[in-house]
C-alpha cells in the first residue's frame, strides 16, 4: 500500500474537551499527540471546545451539555473519520456526564478512549465514565495502575485495553544563559534553586512543599523555591491561601512565582534550577507528565512514593530520585530537600539515572504505539496487550 493510502486508512478524529490555549494537561497531551501522529496518519481532525487554537482541520462545539453533544455527533457524522480517539477527562468538559454518551451515538466507527484518570474520580462520575469505557471499542491508559484498577473489576475490558505511557508536557530546548534566567527571578549566583511546576491543584502537594521549605530554610539560608506556575489569588481560595503564606516569614523572599510562561521559556527555566520537588499527595505514578518532563530535563527530583509507584516506575530512593512516603510529612520532605541540596554529587547521580526512566516517553514513540492501536481497531482486532511500548 502506498504511503498516501496508508495515511488515508488511518484517518482519525481526536475528541478532547480541552485544547490549548486552555491550561489543561490533557489538552496539552492532545496537541502533542496530534502533532506526532501527523507524519503517520495525516493530520487528525480535531473536535474540541470553542476558543481552542484552530486550523482548517478543527471543529468546535459551544460546550458539552446535551446541545453540545448533539453538535459533536453531527460534526462527526459530517467528517466521517475512519476512527475516533477521545481524550477523557478534560477541564472544559466540566463535570458533565453527556460526553460519555458519544461512543453510543457514533456506533458506525471504531471509538478509542484514553482514560487519563479513573481511580480518583468522584463516585458519581465513575458511573458515567464506566458507561464510556464499556461503550468504547478500546481503551488506552497512561499507566498500568489505572488499567489494573478498572480491569480487576471488569476483566472483559482487559483484551480491549492497553497501556501507552504519557510523554513530557514541555519539549526540551537549548538552555539559555544561566545567570540571566536566574536573575530574572531575583536569584543570585549563590542561591540553590528548587522548583515545582505545573497547574497548582490540591493533589500536587503544594501546601506540604511550602511547609517543608519553611523547615529547610532554617538549615539552608541560600535555599530558594521557584514555583513555575500561575498564582491566581482572586480566582481561587486555594491560591489566595498560598499567596498569603508566601508573603510572610520564613517564606517571604524565598519563594517566587513565575506566572504563566510559554513552553519554551518553561524549558529554559527548568534547565537553570538545581532540583525539582514534586510531592504528589497520591504518590508518583506514570500518568504524571510533570515528573516525565522534569526527568527529560535531567533535573534531580524529590517526589513521593505511593501505592502505584513501584508498578509504574523502576525507581528506588537515592538511585533515580529521592522518595518520601505518602501521606507527605513536611519534615521528611524537608530532610530530602536538604539531602539533595547539600550534595552536588548526589544531584549529579540522580540526574544521570532519572533520564533513563523516561527514555521511551518521546512523542514519536507514543504516536507510533497509538497508530498501532488504530490499525488493530480498524482491522476489527482487540487492542489489548500488556503494554504497547
Amino acid at each position: 500500500m502506498s504511503e498516501a493510502g496508508r495515511r488515508d486508512e488511518l484517518r482519525t478524529c481526536l475528541v478532547t474537551g480541552s485544547y490549548p490555549p486552555a491550561h489543561c494537561g490533557i489538552g496539552d497531551y492532545a496537541r502533542h499527540l496530534r502533532d506526532a501522529l501527523t507524519p503517520l496518519c495525516g493530520q487528525p481532525w480535531l473536535l474540541t471546545t470553542a476558543g481552542a487554537e484552530a486550523d482548517d482541520r478543527t471543529k468546535t462545539v459551544t460546550g458539552w451539555n446535551r446541545r453540545g453533544v448533539r453538535e459533536a455527533t453531527k460534526e462527526l457524522a459530517t467528517l466521517a473519520p475512519a476512527l475516533v480517539h477521545m481524550q477523557y477527562p478534560g477541564k472544559l468538559y466540566g463535570h458533565r456526564p453527556e460526553p460519555c454518551l458519544l461512543p453510543r451515538l457514533s456506533r458506525r466507527r471504531p471509538w478509542l478512549t484514553t482514560l487519563h484518570e479513573y481511580r480518583i474520580a468522584h463516585p458519581l462520575r465513575k458511573v458515567a465514565v464506566l458507561s464510556l469505557a464499556l461503550s468504547s471499542t478500546g481503551l488506552i491508559f497512561p499507566c498500568a495502575s489505572e488499567r489494573n484498577y478498572l480491569t480487576r473489576r471488569f476483566p472483559r475490558l482487559r483484551r480491549r485495553s492497553c497501556v501507552i505511557p504519557v510523554g513530557g508536557a514541555i519539549p526540551v530546548v537549548e538552555p539559555g544563559d544561566r545567570e540571566a534566567w536566574r536573575g530574572r527571578f531575583g536569584f543570585g549566583p549563590a542561591a540553590l534553586v528548587a522548583c515545582h511546576f505545573g497547574i497548582v491543584q490540591s493533589n500536587k502537594g503544594v501546601e506540604a512543599l511550602l511547609d517543608a521549605m519553611a523547615v529547610a530554610a532554617t538549615r539552608l539560608p541560600n535555599l530558594r523555591l521557584l514555583m513555575i506556575a500561575d498564582l491566581l489569588p482572586k480566582q481561587s481560595a486555594c491560591h489566595a491561601n498560598l499567596a498569603e503564606r508566601c508573603s510572610h516569614p520564613p517564606l517571604a523572599g524565598r519563594v517566587r512565582w513565575s506566572g504563566y510562561l510559554p513552553a519554551e521559556e518553561v524549558s529554559r527555566v527548568l534547565s537553570v534550577c538545581d532540583l525539582c520537588v514534586l510531592p504528589y499527595t497520591d504518590g508518583l505514578s506514570a500518568r504524571r507528565t510533570t515528573f516525565v518532563t522534569a526527568a527529560q530535563h535531567g533535573l534531580p527530583i524529590i517526589t513521593t512514593r505511593g501505592p502505584d509507584t513501584a508498578a509504574d516506575f523502576a525507581v528506588a530512593d537515592g538511585r533515580e530520585a529521592l522518595l518520601v512516603d505518602t501521606p507527605v510529612d513536611p519534615k521528611a520532605l524537608a530532610e530530602a530537600v536538604c539531602r539533595a541540596a547539600e550534595s552536588a554529587d548526589l544531584r549529579q547521580r540522580l540526574s544521570a539515572r532519572v533520564t533513563g526512566l523516561v527514555r521511551d516517553r518521546s512523542w514519536p514513540a507514543i504516536a507510533a504505539a497509538t497508530a498501532a492501536c488504530y490499525r488493530r481497531a480498524l482491522a476489527g482486532l482487540p487492542i489489548g496487550g500488556e503494554d504497547t511500548r
